[in-house]
């Protein structure tokens, strides 16, 4: 069964087409913590193919604030496929192929854009 088109968007990785949904929670205020608000959502990835496979879902945790952009996504796809996801598979859906598999921290996302921010500052 493919992912909905409604409220999903395309993204090309590296030549290949998926369709991902980031589905956000509220965020988390707590009056004894002194570190900002954050919020978080499940991310579900697809391959937008015309008969696509199974998804891979993440959990994702970010500041409030912040946003999750298409680099981050990509970035977090390209991470799946390196672990070992096959979008193409009749398979069950995965569930974070994060190597540890807890939350994945949008911050601490390299993308290929912050990096290039980091070599033209310096």
């Amino acid at each position: 069964m493919g992912m909905p088109r409604k409220g999903s968007r395309v993204i090309d990785v590296d030549g290949q087409k998926f369709r991902w949904m980031l589905d956000s929670s509220k965020p988390r205020y707590r009056w004894d913590e002194p570190q900002p608000a954050r919020t978080g959502g499940t991310l579900t990835v697809q391959e937008d193919a015309e008969s696509p496979g199974h998804v891979i879902q993440h959990w994702l945790s970010w500041l409030v604030g912040t946003s999750v952009t298409p680099e981050v996504v990509r970035e977090i796809i390209r991470r799946d496929l390196l672990h070992g996801w096959k979008p193409a598979s009749r398979k069950a859906p995965i569930h974070s192929k994060v190597p540890d598999g807890s939350e994945i921290d949008v911050e601490n996302i390299e993308t290929k854009l912050s990096v290039i921010r980091d070599v033209h500052d310096s």
